[in-house]
């Protein structure tokens, strides 16, 4: 069973935990070392007693960049007396950095190291001296990591393209709906629309688009008892004018609070009938290229989701011919595009949806096994790693040495 130590960011993040369940049914042994609120870390149910490095620094560089500097004493310490891992997963490149020096101090040059990058920060790509500095870091550990998780194509040719020393394994895991015991083909929502008093737009995960908010709070207030919008998550407070006033200034903007991952989904999602998807908080940059969590979770449950033009998730949707596509968020867009649509028509968009095979949406057990036996190949030397390839059944390898899950 590969051990594998688990260097995450924000331990807070309900992804964290997704990611270690995903590798735990795939068949490794997950230590876990992070960052995050100490007294909230609990409330994940991480199956196991994280390493913890002391609180997170959110936004300045210099705070993370001293929340780094400070955890790597604690790490020598804390690592010292237990096993070491045979491979690192690290999420992001704080923890990049880290897990580094994790090897370093190890004494183990050829422990693999995986970059997970499932966001590209606007820092990252910012043409200022910190932006520069960051990505000389990030270049720097990136040619001596194993292999880059990442969970949208867009990434790969608009950022990770152009670092020439790039891995050659760059590994594709969407944020698909996690679903280990199985993928039920008939496990679909039972919320068949005879009437419909009001239309409701599910925005689920981490709210923090105010483009978005403002613009559906008002095509709500302007569109008497028509629509309603179902808020769910984890709202980024610092990216708001101020969340909870807007919610209590609306009374068709209902906030319900946060929810599970992924044991809530089905009866969160089929409460409404469409998925918001649309994102302006990175704008032309990580909100075009990403896939988001909401964009499987919606889709595996019958939502039907609505995205913008021009990005990465309008892309795919059409790829597949569903979904609704808006050229923009104006208040007469938004008018043209939903005010008019009937049952029946309603009804025929959410069939499109569910007549997509369910492993598009979600990942089982098999994938977090394809996953793990990805990881554990970047330990053999690199012929015996060709050999491996070769002899795989394509699945997560192909080829050319691109995994794609």
């Amino acid at each position: 069973m590969l051990d594998v130590l688990y260097m995450a960011h924000n331990l807070n993040d309900p992804a964290i935990r997704r990611r270690v369940l995903f590798m735990q049914a795939g068949g490794s042994n997950v230590a876990i070392a992070g960052f995050g609120d100490k007294e909230k870390i609990s409330e994940l149910d991480l199956n196991s007693e994280p390493i913890y490095l002391g609180k997170r620094a959110d936004g300045r560089l210099v705070g993370r960049a001293l929340s780094v500097a400070f955890a790597i004493p604690k790490l020598m310490r804390l690592t010292r007396n237990k096993p070491l891992p045979e491979v690192i997963l690290a999420r992001n490149i704080e923890m990049l950095f880290l897990a580094s020096m994790t090897r370093r101090i190890s004494k183990r040059k050829e422990l693999p190291v995986v970059y997970e990058c499932l966001d590209i920060h606007k820092l990252q790509l910012a043409k200022s001296w910190k932006g520069r500095v960051l990505r000389y870091i990030e270049g720097y550990l990136i040619k001596r990591s194993s292999a880059i998780v990442t969970s949208s194509p867009a990434f790969k040719s608009n950022y990770f393209d152009r670092f020439k020393n790039a891995p050659k394994d760059i590994v594709l895991i969407e944020n698909k709906v996690l679903e280990l015991s199985g993928l039920e083909h008939e496990k679909l929502p039972q919320q068949l629309l005879d009437t419909v008093p009001a239309w409701k737009i599910g925005w689920f995960g981490t709210l923090r688009c105010q483009k978005s908010m403002s613009a559906l709070a008002k095509f709500v207030q302007q569109t008497k008892n028509q629509f309603k919008i179902v808020l769910r998550g984890r709202p980024a407070l610092s990216a708001h004018d101020d969340f909870f006033a807007e919610v209590d200034a609306n009374t068709k903007v209902d906030f319900l609070g946060k929810y599970r991952n992924p044991e809530d989904l089905e009866e969160i999602y089929s409460q409404v009938h469409f998925s918001w998807l649309v994102d302006f908080y990175e704008e032309g940059q990580n909100s075009n290229w990403l896939l988001p969590n909401r964009l499987y979770e919606g889709c595996r449950f019958g939502a039907v989701p609505i995205a913008l033009a021009g990005t990465e998730t309008a892309r795919f949707l059409q790829e597949l011919n569903i979904g609704i596509v808006l050229p923009n968020i104006r208040q007469e867009t938004l008018a043209r595009y939903l005010t008019n649509i009937t049952v029946q028509q309603y009804m025929i968009l959410r069939k499109q949806v569910l007549a997509i095979d369910v492993s598009r949406w979600s990942h089982c057990k098999e994938d977090g096994a394809a996953f793990v036996n990805f990881l554990s190949r970047l330990q053999m030397p690199k012929d015996a790693q060709r050999r491996s390839v070769e002899a795989s059944n394509g699945r997560e390898v192909r080829a050319n040495s691109k995994c794609q899950m």
